[in-house]
């Protein structure tokens, strides 16, 4: 029942001819089924020159106990048909470890079959490891049919409930190693049962570890199963092929294999799985595999090629095909050397039916690889009921991949689906990288979904889908390719989709193309590379026009490189399209940032086409091109050094339609620079439709664009028949000068913002303008008027030409420092007028800089071609209302250095009330707020601090005290008052701060009498950020005021001591401050001269002492302050007109109290401490602040 055999053998020198040749044999007596036994350490040795010839060879077999280092051993020639290091069969649950053939000499098998195997095992066992086929000679078996094998451990019809741990097994080669057409196998199970158990296959390989090793046969796999009996507990996990040498398989080499036979319950995890080639290594085969399932999930799974690999049909990271759900994550292929699949694929994973997940699969390339197609991850949905989502999965590519099908492409996530039944698959976050080295030579896709055949709803989400390209890409690159062929009942929503091209791509780039239902926000499309035709969305219908309907938003285009072909924001057939952009800062021949073709039920708005600094649009732009009928609140920009041909704003063709408003409306062009050749802002191009509404269309022109040349249209049509001067169909279409929108783009050439101009327009004239109904000018140069060569009305069904009105009721001059009243020159003159200019009123006001203001008149010439502007007023007879601000900002100052003399009155009083002779140390720091009249309202809140040290001598008659201080602070404050037209422009707050120095001296008499002086000195800055606004230029200034400043206090007063216990103290107070004024420039013009500031403040009151403890005085105060004087003026300029501006006061009178605590013996050395609260109240002032004081006696 129990026992074991060790180290029995058979050694051979000679020649033997045998059935049976083994070191030891157990077998167990069928009436003792428990019977278990340890066969270890037994052993067949052919030695060098010896011949075994035998069917069966086996270092020890038995059928009744464990296996563990038994062996096989030729150094010399064996002829064999099976070869075992140990065999055990025929019972359950023992372990088999260690077990092994080794071979250094000759190894036949000429039976037609052949089987060398470190361990075999034969019904039950609980564990199978570390067994192992070792080559350094030669093995060659015969071809035949059936489980023919070389294989560190085999495994076959397994009885047991419990599966083995198969683990650690392997085939190690070093010589020459040819299984012809049959397989070698770290580990291999085959299996007929169908029991439920669980199995671990882990860390088994198969390694051609030589330069010169060579290894052949018909598969190679580190683990391989084809049973049915597990569970989902079973897991293949870390099984290897390994090569260093030659490895040739006519069919597959797998990381790991697992097949089930057809059992439901069988679904296996295989994981970490791989095959690695080394730099020396050249592997061929049909099918290379990280890892094979066709039941359960593949994770972690990759194949790794650093020399020759070579496969007739795939190369995979991972495989798995099964009806029940499972996942497929993280699987990988990564090349760094030459790999070809000669009529086929390659793939991170690939993946059909039963998927439920595909997640962080990928390609890593910086070899050369050549294939048909190769994917990231492939999905494959031939049935089954849920399709997989596919999230994170990556081709990176600094090498080179080649497809040899002409229809052949790179795909990062590929799906494609063919069932009746409901697929909502998502995308998440796929990547296509291609560095700097990178070729493709084929289509390139980041996500690839075609849905076939799906009846019910198959709503997909795309999102995140990134590519990258920095190399070249010799045929089409595209973000996200989907359709569905019954777009009925398929919606597709494609989220957040980003191209960056910065390489070379030989056809087209588009960022999202489709051809189904679908909803398309947040593309992104940036080229600054060299490209053939870009689409950031194309949205056209495939089959059933009535069927696909995308609403598309958010798309961005920047182009900032070279495009051959047309750019396009969104090519659609069907649905709506909002907010597509294209920034052109690069060269492109045309333009379409929405295409909206073959339907004519596509709304187009809020569009917007850039053509910023040095880009170039050399044939027709389109910001939108519809079949439709609306396209409204569209825009287009060009700036400085941008040339543009002919530009369409919106422009509508109103294709098969019958009925319906054509709606071209509120579109807008906004031009500061560059040239364009001619502009439209609506464009009805259809010469029978009448049903239009041309309404509000605004084209914007300040600064420096060259127009001599250009056309400029603000509406048009193609049917003479329309009376265009009926305000019905045709109204608020308006030219503007003197303000724009400038172009301020991001570093990778995004639309940073549009930020205002207010600027004449500076060119020499205009060429033609056309098809408004009124023109403005905002901002003119008072010595150069704006001339148009060809001015033309709009016109009535009979092409009669209409009324233009012409506003200039508030308007922006530069250039005129010295304009006066009855001055008059020309602002708009035309040399060819068609129709007539109407002012819409003759008054008007002005201003010149952000200082001045005036009224003045308009009129128009006899000939009805020249508007001309009288001034009526004097400049300087009216300040802007903003100026105020300037003078409020010298108030806050002023109240600033109010709170800190109240912190330096604290630390002043607690030196000269004290008991002790001798030097002292104080610090005192105030916070507080104040709100002032002045006209306005102003508040300040502040910290400030005191710091000193002083010094009391005994005099015969009383106490003098002398002392110095620093003193400092920081505010904020908050102008409120009425900026009149600028109030919407500025901001009305700042901030202050302030340093200085004082001195005090102070004589307390024995009788009760006190009088003291301080001297104070510093500077003060302030700053407002956009506290002034410009009209002419529409910008907004910061400001800064930079004073010095000097006080004096006196104080004079009597201690009145009512008994031990309480005191008071009336006092009369004068404090004198004196800021000196200030004289700035804003702009280039505008000069601020600041009054010096003069501040007298007379206090009368009495503070009431109370000692409550040896260390403890409780004090509070009531008193009655007036500010005499403290106005601040202001005078403000601009060229030889000035004037003064509103002022601010801060004068009158109010209350005052104090309160707080002292703690500290008046009469010891040490510290002490003052807290205290103090404020005013009055009908123009309030105040209040807090304070903390402490003092050191020595």
């Amino acid at each position: 029942q129990t026992g074991s055999v060790r180290n029995s053998y058979v050694k051979n020198k000679g020649s033997i001819t045998n059935t049976y040749i083994r070191g030891s044999l157990i077998v167990n007596d069928s009436t003792i089924p428990d019977a278990t036994s340890v066969l270890e350490g037994n052993y067949v040795h052919n030695q060098e020159g010896g011949v075994l010839y035998a069917w069966f060879i086996q270092g020890g077999s038995t059928t009744a106990g464990d296996l563990s280092g038994n062996y096989v051993l030729n150094d010399g020639t064996i002829d064999f048909w099976r070869l075992y290091g140990a065999q055990g069969e025929y019972q359950l649950d023992y372990v088999a470890s260690g077990n092994y053939v080794s071979n250094t000499a000759t190894l036949t098998g000429p039976y037609g079959s052949g089987y060398i195997i470190g361990a075999y095992i034969h019904s039950g066992s609980t564990e199978v490891s570390g067994n192992y086929v070792s080559n350094s000679g030669t093995i060659s078996l015969s071809s035949g049919s059936g489980f023919i094998q070389i294989a560190g451990a085999t495994l076959q019809y397994i009885t047991a409930t419990d599966a083995p741990l198969v683990s650690g097994n392997y085939v190690i080669n070093t010589g020459e190693m040819n299984a012809y057409d049959n397989g070698v196998y770290g580990a291999f199970h085959h299996e007929d049962s169908a029991l439920e158990v669980t199995g671990q296959f882990v860390g088994n390989y198969v390694s051609n570890a030589d330069e010169e090793a060579e290894m052949a046969g018909a598969e190679i796999a580190g683990a391989y199963t084809n049973a049915s009996l597990y569970t989902t507990e079973t897991a293949m996990t870390n099984n290897a092929v390994l090569n260093a040498g030659t490895m040739t398989a006519s069919i597959a080499i797998y990381g790991s294999n697992f097949i089930n036979m057809g059992e439901d319950t069988s679904v296996v995890t295989s994981s970490a799985n791989h095959i690695v080639n080394d730099a020396t290594g050249t592997m061929t085969s049909r099918m290379i595999y990280g890892a094979y399932s066709n039941a359960g999930s593949i994770i972690g799974n990759y194949v790794q090629n650093a020399g020759d690999m070579t496969a007739s049909d795939s190369v995979y990271g991972a495989l798995a095909i099964g009806e029940t759900s499972f996942e497929a994550n993280e699987n990988t292929v990564t090349n760094s050397g030459t790999l070809t699949v000669t009529d086929g694929y390659i793939a991170g994973a690939y993946a059909m039916n039963g998927i439920a997940g595909m997640t962080g699969n990928g390609v890593t390339n910086s070899g050369s690889a050549t294939f048909k197609n190769l994917y990231g991850a492939i999905l494959y949905v031939a049935s089954g009921t849920e399709a997989a989502d596919m999230n994170e999965n990556y081709i990176n590519n600094n090498g080179a991949l080649t497809s040899t099908a002409s229809t052949g492409g790179v795909y990062v996530a590929y799906q494609r689906t063919n069932t009746s039944s409901e697929l909502p698959a998502n995308f998440t976050n796929n990547s296509l990288v291609n560095g700097s080295e990178g070729t493709i030579s084929s289509n390139a896709y980041a996500v690839y979904q075609l849905v076939s055949n799906a009846t019910t709803a198959s709503n997909a989400t795309i999102s995140g889908t990134s590519v990258r390209n920095a190399g070249t890409v010799s045929k089409f690159l595209y973000g996200v390719w989907h359709r569905a062929t019954n777009p009925t009942e398929n919606k597709v929503t494609i989220e957040d989709t980003s191209v960056i091209n910065s390489g070379t791509t030989s056809k087209d780039i588009f960022g999202v193309y489709l051809g189904d239902n679908a909803a398309v926000s947040g593309t992104e499309v940036i080229n600054s590379g060299s490209t053939k035709t870009i689409t950031a969305v194309s949205a056209n219908t495939f089959t059933d026009d009535t069927a696909n309907s995308a609403d598309i938003s958010d798309t961005t285009l920047v182009n900032t490189g070279s495009a051959t072909g047309i750019l396009y924001g969104v090519l659609t057939s069907a649905g709506s399209v909002e907010k597509s952009s294209i920034i052109n800062s690069g060269t492109a021949p045309a333009t379409f940032v929405v295409s909206a073709t073959f339907s004519n039920e596509t709304e187009v708005s809020d569009s917007t086409l850039v053509n910023a600094e040095s880009g170039t649009i050399n044939g027709a732009a389109h910001v939108v091109r519809t079949w439709g009928l609306t396209a409204t609140g569209n825009s287009f920009y060009n700036a400085d050094s941008a040339t543009a041909d002919t530009v369409y704003v919106a422009r509508s063709l109103a294709r098969d339609v019958t009925s319906g408003t054509m709606n071209l409306s509120n579109n807008n062009a906004y031009l500061t620079g560059g040239t364009v050749e001619s502009l439209y802002l609506a464009y009805a191009d259809n010469e029978d439709y009448a049903d239009v509404s041309l309404k509000d269309n605004k084209l914007y022109i300040a600064g420096h664009p060259d127009l001599s040349e250009s056309t400029l249209t603000g509406v048009a049509s193609t049917n003479a028949s329309l009376d265009l001067t009926d305000t019905e169909i045709v109204s608020g279409n308006e030219i503007i000068f003197g303000v724009s929108k400038g172009v301020t783009l991001t570093e990778d050439g995004f639309l940073e913002n549009t930020p205002d101009i207010v600027e004449p327009y500076q060119g020499t004239t205009v060429g033609t303008i056309a098809g408004f109904n009124r023109l403005t000018v905002k901002a003119a140069d008072w010595e150069a008027p704006i001339t148009i060569s060809r001015l033309d009305a709009l016109t009535d069904a009979d092409g009669n030409y209409g009324t233009i009105e012409v506003d200039l009721t508030s308007i922006a001059f530069s250039n005129a420092d010295d304009i006066a009243v009855n001055d008059q020159h020309d602002i708009v003159t035309v040399t060819t007028l068609n129709g007539s200019l109407t002012p819409t009123a003759t008054d008007s006001n002005y201003t010149v800089g952000t200082t001045l203001s005036g009224e003045g008149e308009v009129s128009v010439s006899e000939d009805g071609k020249t508007l001309s502007y009288k001034i009526n007023t004097v400049v300087g007879g009216e300040v802007q209302d903003q100026t105020h601000t300037v003078a409020m900002e010298m108030s806050a100052g002023t109240l600033a250095l109010a709170h800190v003399s109240e912190t330096n009155a604290v630390a002043v009083y607690n030196l000269t009330n004290s008991a002790i002779v001798g030097q002292q140390s104080y610090a005192a720091v105030g916070a507080g707020a104040s709100r002032q009249n002045t006209g306005s309202h102003l508040t300040v809140k502040s910290v400030n601090i005191s710091a000193g040290v002083g010094n009391n001598i005994r005099g015969e008659t009383g106490l003098n005290s002398l002392g110095v201080a620093f003193e400092g602070g920081y505010g904020k404050f908050k102008n409120t008052f009425d900026a009149g037209a600028a109030d919407a422009f500025i901001g009305k707050k700042g901030h202050l701060n302030y340093y200085g120095l004082s001195a005090l001296a102070n004589y307390k008499a024995d009788n009760g009498w006190h009088a003291g002086v301080l001297a104070r000195f510093g500077r003060m800055e302030s700053k407002q950020n956009n506290g002034l606004y410009d009209f002419s230029t529409l910008s907004a200034y910061d400001f800064k005021v930079k004073s010095n400043f000097a006080g004096a206090e006196l104080d004079v007063g009597h201690l009145f001591a009512i008994d031990d216990t309480y005191s008071v103290d009336v006092y009369a107070k004068y404090i004198f401050l004196y800021q000196r004024g200030d004289k700035f420039t804003v702009g280039t013009a505008d000069v601020y001269e600041l009054d010096d500031v003069t501040s007298h403040r007379l206090r009368l009151g009495a503070r009431l002492d109370g000692k409550v403890s040896p260390s403890q005085v409780l004090y509070m105060g009531l008193g009655w302050e007036h500010e005499f004087d403290g106005k601040s003026k202001l005078k403000v300029s601009n060229g030889s007109s000035a004037a003064y501006a509103k002022p601010s006061k801060v004068d009158g009178g109010r209350a005052f109290f104090e309160t707080g605590i002292r703690i500290g013996d008046e009469d010891l050395a040490g510290m002490h401490y003052n807290f205290g609260l103090k404020g005013n109240y009055g009908p123009d002032y309030r105040a209040l602040w807090a304070e903390a004081k402490v003092r050191y006696v020595f």
